[in-house]
Order: C-alpha cells, then sequence, then structure tokens
C-alpha cells in the first residue's frame, strides 16, 4: 500500500505516465490507457459507477483497478473533482492529454473520498478513478463541477 503510493508520487515528481493498464488477457500496454475504455464525463455531471476486478489495471505496479474518464474543456476554468464511496478509499489523478498527471489525491474531500479543485484550459483531460489499495473494488460516485 504504500509502495503504490510512493510510486504514484514519484511518477507525479518526475512526470511520468502512470496510465497504462493491463487488458483482462494480462498483457501490459505502456502506450498510455492501451485498451482501457474511456467514458465521457462533463462538467456538472456525476457518474455512478463501480471498480471490479474485471477493469483494467493501473500501469504503475500497484495493481489497482481503474476506470478513465475524458474530460473536454472548452474555455479556461476552474473545476472540481470529487470521487466519494462507502466500499473503498477513493483516488483520483488527473493527466493531460499525453497521460502526464496534472494532480492526483487521496482524502481531501473528507473521509476517505477524493478531490482535486484545478484551473484547467482549453483540451482534453483524462481521469483516473482507482482505489488507494490494490484490492480495493465497489461502487462510487465521481462529479465534476
Amino acid at each position: 500500500m504504500l509502495i503504490a503510493r510512493h510510486t504514484r508520487a514519484l511518477a507525479a515528481a518526475l512526470l511520468l505516465p502512470i496510465a497504462g493498464c493491463v487488458d483482462v488477457m494480462g498483457v501490459e500496454d505502456t502506450t498510455g490507457r492501451g485498451n482501457c475504455s474511456l467514458r465521457p464525463i462533463s462538467i456538472n455531471e456525476a457518474i455512478p459507477a463501480s471498480l471490479t476486478s474485471i477493469d483494467c489495471v493501473m500501469g504503475d505496479g500497484s495493481g489497482a483497478h481503474v476506470d478513465y474518464y475524458e474530460l473536454r474543456i472548452y474555455a479556461t476554468t476552474y473545476v472540481d473533482i470529487t470521487m466519494e464511496s462507502t466500499a473503498m478509499d477513493p483516488y483520483i489523478i488527473l493527466l493531460d492529454e499525453d497521460d502526464y498527471i496534472i494532480d492526483e489525491d487521496d482524502d481531501s474531500f473528507g473521509g476517505l473520498d477524493a478531490w482535486l479543485q484545478v484551473k484547467l484550459t482549453p483540451g482534453t483531460y483524462y481521469i483516473a478513478a482507482t482505489s488507494y489499495t490494490a484490492s480495493e473494488t465497489g461502487a462510487y460516485l465521481i462529479s465534476v463541477e
């Protein structure tokens, strides 16, 4: 658990992409989100979802399952991204269109819930919705405001 957090922090410090994933056949794709599906999400939208054992796996060595969301920004704006769950410890990572980490959070929304508040310029961004501990799965709510 601690190793995964340090790996994520080191990747952020070095601006290395960590968004690679492993498909259900176990073949690692190091080109980014690879075969992982993208769900569109917009400002003022909340999406109930669930991390499962058949979801993609983070490419950072943590083994944590992940869902990816695509957020398109058309004018410079501040956004709040939250991930809430009673089933697991949510962890969110915001990536730019080149899969470099912009920001990440574990517990800033109170309790174990995650929250990012960032100023974004026009472009495409990706949100990695994952858990702090690799073995955790369960229902969550992700929202962008």
